[in-house]
């Protein structure tokens, strides 16, 4: 392998490594979340979603420049950048293989892991939503789907649609 070849294998690594480690810190994030929510009182208080945007944009800026380095490297090795990672990694020898490998599959295991934290957190958003659902209809039967009054009385909806904004 060229020194440009070999420069383009390990700043892939880097790159898939730091990634990885980025889907495990917001992974990490969504779980404390979730741990919090369990008691009474949420310790952030919605203090995540900010950082949840920078790390997005984290993940973005860094798949952008993977995504870059995969086909600089496919490219040094005569393959079209639209490879799979494992036609890739089979013309790599065995040495240098395996480091990319192991990076390849702790991204996966990194995205495996997030994707259970968001159905983890997506799951107890439903719970959480069904369940004052039933508290309310249990405390107020038959008032479901109804409008009422500032007076509490029975209201029925206007005819034409309440427009509040009117810059739309």
């Amino acid at each position: 392998m060229d020194e440009r070849t070999t420069l383009l294998l390990k700043e892939l690594e880097d790159e898939m490594n730091g990634e990885a480690e980025l889907f495990s810190q917001l992974g990490a994030q969504m779980d404390e979340m979730c741990a919090s929510s369990q008691g009474s009182v949420w310790t952030n208080g919605g203090g995540w979603t900010g950082t949840w945007d920078e790390y997005a944009s984290k993940i973005e800026e860094i798949e952008a420049k993977r995504d870059a380095t995969f086909q600089g490297l496919a490219a040094s090795l005569g393959l079209s950048p639209y490879t799979h990672f494992s036609t890739m990694a089979g013309r790599l020898p065995v040495e240098d293989r395996c480091g990319l490998e192991e990076s390849y599959r702790r991204l996966r295991a990194a995205v495996v892991r997030f994707r259970i934290s968001v159905n983890r957190l997506r799951y107890l958003a439903s719970t959480l939503s069904e369940t004052m659902g039933r508290v309310l209809e249990e405390v107020l039967p038959n008032r479901k789907g109804r409008m009422y009054s500032r007076k509490g009385r029975a209201a029925l909806a206007a005819a034409s649609p309440l427009l509040v904004n009117q810059e739309l």
